[in-house]
């Protein structure tokens, strides 16, 4: 049954609160998977308690709510929940959850509730619910029984028990709370009082000394138990010829345990009333017409059960029960099911016997069980698994898919069986070897790292298995192989391997290399290339750059493109003493058939620069050996060249006829950069000029060379003079307007034709002239 509980949180906006609803059942009996008999719990309440107990690993009794060993070290939020069980087992929990939200309908404020169910868990461990405390007993055993014979040890077993019948647990001193007592005296007498037997019974024992009636009597602090007292019959019985169940024996290595695959066996042998053995098969007649033959298949008066299934018919593996004809039989098998096993042997029932009750066979031997069900001839054993013979292998994540990235946890759960499916145990063969095999683009090898993980969620031995995991750091091709060693040392795979394409982890600035030309130095106006590969951290080639980690996301800057793509890589020229916004854009591409990006960037500015390449945003480390980009100014650009002189160009002045003048041209590249070296020619040509336009009067296109002047300036070449100017000097003697014209290869440099003036120097009588005119005094 289960019973809710409300606890409202009305802090939480809109939440009214929570119904947990808790259902508790029982799988009844104390070997989980012996049986599949389900039982509600009697009772269970939740309550809400500020600091709750620890349950963890923690059941209850049975017939008591009494929680075992609960400490109070909860935080605020607890909530305990006490049950009740009335049987002995396994205790099954489910919880689930229904929050319960409240709202307001918009139109006229009607209280609106709805609720959200959600299934919390299943326990995905059953907990024991263990035996609760004795108030009373049972009694059985060939003692209370009708049909015992005279001078034989008759026992009577006392089963403790719960206020609801179930087998309860022994404390010390119960065993001296009960007495058993026979009478007549003369008829019979007591020969033990109730002792353990070590299995959670109590067992007495008494003699019959003559035949006739007995009556048998168990109290519990003075006060009959349930059935007592009870007369039993002893019969006459001068031969003792009878075969007695209780007398009887089985013994041998099958009833103290084995493992799977190991054929074990073990021997019964019959004992008559006498305490002798019987001296022939109790399957055959003493007649002789039907002679029993030594090995022969026993033909049915002793039985074996294994779980409750005759022997052979369940996973038994080869089973037989062969008679020796002596009063003796040899049970063998082959175990193949790991677990606590439950045998039991049973004789009879015989004809005239009476020993056995209305032909119903009888187990043999004392009662040895701890499976809760009272009857002779029960014996639990253990069996073990047998060696690994195989592995059920789960690839997890990443390996499941069959690819991932560099730094990815490749995960696995190895469940290693026997060869009859069991889960090992380790117990009886406690090593194989187990492990996982990592070879690395052929050429490497490396291991998983296994964790043992214990599962003791059934009875019986706790079993093993393994979650691996293993990170690589190599990009590549990855073939993952399950392996352990067989007990004959033999090297032996698990199914098939797993194989793995592993690629580069998120690109790093760190390990990133950027070459190339153009890394080091470049030219204005010529166009430099680099190349950038891409590498994750731990070397490996990452391509494009397109896959970042998971774990990488929130450590790299917001850096998209335009559209929202993110940017993998870019890069810019910034000169020293500049921002990173200020510098020349390069153009980056990412060539395909060579796995690199290619950058290209052409300078405009001469001097020492910066290259700095981003990705995701952030600059790639170019190494200690970079300094910067050394920006030479590249080869001269005729139209982008220019001319200075003290008599031409912004704030000339005219030149004194039989003065010196100069003319300075300055190379330039296309930029307007000066270059630092010489090497190219240029022409200066000067000629006598006339005024054609209407405009400004030092407006050198408002002017045009007058080729009718008889004039003629014949300036010296330009002088190379290695620094990247080239001058002329020379000395103009006829005033006038003249044009200086300098040229590059036939095309005139920046503001060539230049306008220059040439003024009359000072009065020379050497040069001064007298006319005389017609007509003149």
């Amino acid at each position: 049954g289960s019973q809710p509980y409300y606890q409202h949180y009305y802090e939480i906006e809109d939440c009214k609160g929570y119904e947990l609803g808790v259902k508790l059942n029982v799988r009844v009996g104390e070997i989980f998977d012996a049986t599949s008999a389900i039982v509600a719990a009697e009772e269970t309440t939740v309550e809400f308690i500020p600091d709750g107990p620890d349950l963890s690993g923690h059941g209850s009794l049975a017939d008591s709510s009494s929680i075992l060993n609960a400490t109070n070290n909860h935080t605020n939020g607890t909530y305990l929940v006490n049950y009740t069980v009335g049987k002995i087992g396994f205790v099954l929990a489910t919880v689930d959850v229904e929050r319960v939200v409240e709202s307001k309908y918009p139109n006229d404020g009607r209280t609106l509730w709805h609720s959200e169910h959600h299934n919390v868990t299943d326990s995905p461990h059953p907990a024991r619910a263990v035996r609760g405390l004795m108030v009373s007993g049972s009694m059985s055993g060939f003692g209370t029984e009708d049909g015992a014979a005279a001078r034989v040890e008759l026992p009577v077993i006392i089963t403790p028990r719960d206020s609801r019948g179930n087998h309860a647990a022994l404390r010390p001193g119960d065993a001296s709370r009960y007495r058993l007592s026979v009478s007549p005296e003369h008829r019979a007498e007591v020969t033990t009082q109730p002792a353990p037997d070590g299995v959670g019974n109590l067992v007495a024992s008494w003699t019959g000394k003559s035949p006739g009636d007995v009556t048998v009597s168990i109290k519990l602090d003075g006060v009959d138990v349930p059935g007592s007292p009870k007369t039993v019959n002893i019969l006459v019985n001068p031969l003792y010829m009878n075969i007695n169940p209780l007398l009887s024996r089985a013994s041998g290595p099958a009833l103290t345990g084995s493992y799977a695959g190991q054929k074990t066996g073990y021997t019964i042998e019959l004992v008559t009333d006498s305490g002798a053995g019987f001296p022939a098969s109790a399957d055959y007649e003493w007649n002789g017409v039907d002679p029993c033959v030594v090995g022969s298949a026993a033909r049915g008066f002793v039985q074996v059960k294994l779980d409750n299934e005759p022997l052979g018919a369940g996973p038994s593996g080869d089973a037989s029960i062969l008679d020796n004809c002596n009063g003796s039989y040899s049970v063998s098998l082959t175990q193949t099911k790991a677990g606590t096993r439950l045998f039991q042997t049973l004789i009879g029932p015989e004809e005239d016997n009476p020993n056995f009750k209305a032909g119903v066979p009888r187990g043999i031997g004392p009662v040895v069980s701890a499976s809760g069900v009272v009857d002779a001839g029960l014996v639990d054993v253990v069996v073990y698994s047998g060696p690994t013979a195989t592995a059920v292998v789960e690839w997890l994540g990443h390996a499941k898919a069959g690819n991932g990235y560099v730094g990815d946890k490749i995960e696995v759960m190895i469940y290693p069986e026997d060869a009859y499916g069991n889960r090992i145990d380790y117990h009886v063969f406690p090593r194989d070897g187990l492990g996982v095999a990592v070879d690395v683009n052929a050429v490497g090898t490396d291991v998983f790292t296994l964790t043992r993980l214990t599962d003791t969620s059934r009875p019986g031995p706790a079993t093993y298995h393994f979650y691996g995991e293993y990170v690589p750091t190599e990009a590549g091709k990855y073939t993952f192989t399950v392996h352990f060693n067989a007990q004959d040392g033999r090297y032996e795979t698990v199914g098939k391997p797993q194989t793995m394409d592993i690629a580069a982890s998120t690109a790093s600035v760190e390990t990133s290399v950027v070459s190339g030309d153009g890394v080091a130095k470049a030219k204005t106006g010529v166009l430099s290339w680099f190349r950038v590969e891409l590498f994750d951290r731990g070397g490996n080639a990452a391509g494009r750059g397109d896959y970042i980690a998971p774990q990488d996301k929130p450590f790299l800057p917001e850096h998209p493109r335009p559209g929202g793509v993110p940017t993998i890589v870019e890069a810019r020229l910034v000169p020293f003493g500049k921002e990173y916004a200020q510098g020349r854009v390069a153009s980056v591409h990412y060539d395909d058939e060579h796995d690199v990006y290619i950058g290209s960037y052409n300078a405009t500015e001469s001097g020492r620069s910066s290259l700095v390449v981003l990705l995701y945003g952030e600059q790639i480390k170019m190494g200690p050996d970079y300094l910067g980009t050394d920006v030479t100014v590249g080869d001269a650009s005729t139209g982008a060249c220019t001319a200075t002189g003290e008599s031409i160009g912004v704030g000339k002045v005219p030149v004194v006829a039989g003065s010196q003048t100069s003319v300075t041209v300055h190379a330039r590249d296309v930029f307007g950069n000066a270059l630092t070296s010489g090497g190219s020619v240029f022409d200066l040509l000067a000629r006598p000029a006339k005024k054609t336009g209407g405009g400004d009067a030092d407006d050198p296109t408002q002017w045009t060379v007058d080729d009718a002047s008889p004039v003629y300036l014949s300036p010296p070449e330009l002088e190379d003079r290695g620094d990247g100017t080239y001058l002329s000097e020379f000395v103009p003697t006829v005033a006038g307007t003249y044009l200086a014209i300098v040229t590059r290869g036939g095309s005139a440099i920046e503001g060539s034709p230049f306008l220059f003036t040439v003024v009359p120097g000072t009065i020379s009588a050497a040069h001064c002239t007298l006319e005389c005119v017609d007509g003149e005094e």
